[in-house]
């Protein structure tokens, strides 16, 4: 009865180690099962200002400034639409950070302020958007920061007159955006497990071995 009794807490021990790792591996696989987040600045999911189609059917006034949605945060710029299809790679409207109100004749008020941010609830291992100039300075910049807001790394926009995709991609993950200038549309942000939970498999797997020694030893 004593050697019984002295396997029970060990085989519960075993039993530990599968269930804890069986629970990160399912976290792992939650992770990669949302890969990619795309935002696209639409009428479905935001309130658009300008002056193109959308403004008549949205009605007058200025569009979203700050946003949350699918874990993404922007602030510091507005969302419209100004009637260029260079303004935006998906219609009818992009998130500006530059005031256009030079631009455009009777324009309604902007609150974009020529700077914003992005932030994320999740790891980002990577990030491309559209990204332009609408004001063609040639100094409008995204500069991407750590979660320790070591930079990691600037691009430019490219010109309205050939506007663009850029990309954001370093060995250190993604925590935030800063924007000088510019305007973006099509965001779309790579996803990655933390670090952590790939510990999961390694003990589910210790875990499962142990019970099968133990059984094996009782026989």
């Amino acid at each position: 009865m004593k050697k019984n009794s002295e396997k029970c807490p060990i085989a519960f021990a075993g039993v530990g180690l599968l269930s804890v790792g069986l629970a990160a591996f399912s976290l792992v696989g939650q992770a990669e099962a949302a890969s990619l987040v795309t935002i696209e600045f639409a009428p479905a999911n935001f309130s658009i200002g300008g002056v193109g189609p959308a403004a008549v059917a949205d009605g007058p006034g200025p569009g979203t400034s700050d946003f949350s949605l699918s874990g993404i945060t922007g602030s510091g710029g507005e969302v419209l639409n100004l009637a260029v299809p260079a303004f935006y790679s998906s219609p009818p409207a992009s998130y500006f950070f530059s005031d256009v109100t030079p631009l455009v004749s009777g324009f309604d008020s902007t609150v974009a302020t020529g700077s914003g941010s992005l932030s994320f609830d999740f790891t980002v291992g990577a990030l491309e958007f559209f990204f332009f100039d609408p004001l063609d300075t040639g100094l409008a910049t995204a500069t991407a920061f750590d979660s320790g807001g070591v930079a990691l790394g600037t691009v430019s926009a490219t010109s309205s007159l050939a506007p663009g995709f850029v990309t954001l991609d370093f060995a250190a993950p993604i925590a935030s955006v800063e924007f000088s200038g510019g305007a973006i549309d099509s965001l779309t942000a790579v996803a990655v497990p933390e670090p952590a939970t790939f510990l999961g498999l390694p003990i589910a797997f210790l875990g499962a071995i142990y019970l099968k020694r133990r059984g094996n030893v009782g026989q």
